[in-house]
């Protein structure tokens, strides 16, 4: 049934209209980044937080509405999971790949390899064709903490690999993961 015309919860703090308008409004401040402005950015950013905050009122209205766990659901709303799993990571050498906190930057986080002195990281834009551009790398000493590296295209699709460096000897380069740049 969902909140509207839901008879449990009459008068939500934001009404649905309001809210669908707002998710709207997200959508086109997504499309706008595609220009890779930082202002695009910033108004998406500040769009998806107001929808954020829309989206927590309604919740805490209705978590405090709710006489049971049927009434609950009847929202629309999902119950919490009450066991975490732990994201599992992207392939057996790249644990994460986030974007950072700017745009054209990314933040990188790796297995850690049994014996490994240093690991390389390298990327290359992905062609048309589906083929890496020029690669680029970049050496790095620790896996424990997350490494940001800018100088990316906004809209471009970046390809990545890693490799360990064990007592003088690369490991072959990881398999393939790619993610858009923001």
């Amino acid at each position: 049934m969902g909140m509207k015309d839901n008879p449990l919860y009459p008068t939500p703090p934001v009404s649905m209209e309001y809210l669908l308008a707002q998710i709207e409004t997200v959508s086109a401040s997504i499309a706008a980044t595609m220009d890779g402005s930082r202002t695009a950015f910033a108004e998406r950013n500040k769009q998806v937080e107001e929808l954020r905050r829309m989206l927590v009122q309604n919740g805490y209205y209705v978590e405090n509405r709710a006489p049971d766990k049927a009434s609950f659901l009847s929202s629309g709303y999902r119950l919490a999971s009450e066991s975490r799993t732990q994201t599992p990571p992207l392939n057996y050498a790249i644990r994460n790949i986030d974007w950072g906190e700017n745009s054209g930057s990314f933040r990188f986080r790796f297995m850690a390899v049994e014996g490994a002195d240093s690991y390389e990281l390298r990327w290359a834009p992905r062609l048309a064709d589906g083929t890496p551009g020029d690669w680029k790398s970049q050496p790095f000493g620790k896996t424990k903490a997350y490494i940001t590296i800018t100088g990316f295209t906004p809209g471009t699709l970046y390809i990545f690999q890693v490799r360990a460096l064990i007592h003088m000897q690369f490991t072959d380069w990881s398999d393939l993961v790619t993610m858009v740049c923001q």
